[in-house]
């Protein structure tokens, strides 16, 4: 009879975790312009390897601020802060936005040393622009199915 209750209380608690985690993913919701910024902010530091000399260097402060306030402004108003991806699909996203910056950026560099029009230089800032834009939407949607779920 003890060890009934015992397991009762048990999957009580499992189910109330559930609960919680589902209702977690539900106040994860990130607004239209997020993405928007976060595209904007990564698009400029593609960009800043354009610049001459020391002039990239508070364009690359200027874009890695806007993200950090962009995070802290989200983690305030929805009251989350997620700081790692939680499961191996948000993981992936986030890596390959990592790796997309970083190969043009790279790419902006190599333009840059051959002597190549700096108008090429759009094409990996686009690039990156875009993929921010779309990755970004995904990575939402796996992290919130990650934390609903048991990742």
């Amino acid at each position: 009879m003890a060890s009934d209750r015992g397991s009762d209380a048990a999957r009580t608690a499992l189910a109330g975790l559930d609960a919680d985690r589902v209702r977690l993913a539900s106040r994860v919701v990130t607004p239209w312009w997020y993405h928007l910024i976060c595209a904007a902010s990564l698009a400029t530091l593609v960009f800043s390897q354009t610049l001459p000399g020391v002039w990239s260097l508070p364009v690359v402060v200027g874009a890695v601020v806007s993200l950090a306030v962009l995070r802290t402004s989200y983690d305030k108003k929805y009251g989350i802060s997620i700081g790692k991806p939680p499961g191996p699909r948000t993981r992936t996203l986030l890596v390959a936005v990592v790796a997309i910056l970083a190969l043009s950026m790279i790419a902006v560099r190599v333009m840059q040393h051959v002597g190549a029009s700096l108008w090429w230089a759009l094409i990996p800032v686009a690039i990156t622009a875009a993929s921010a834009l779309v990755l970004g939407r995904r990575y939402d949607d796996a992290l919130r199915r990650e934390l609903a779920h048991d990742a």
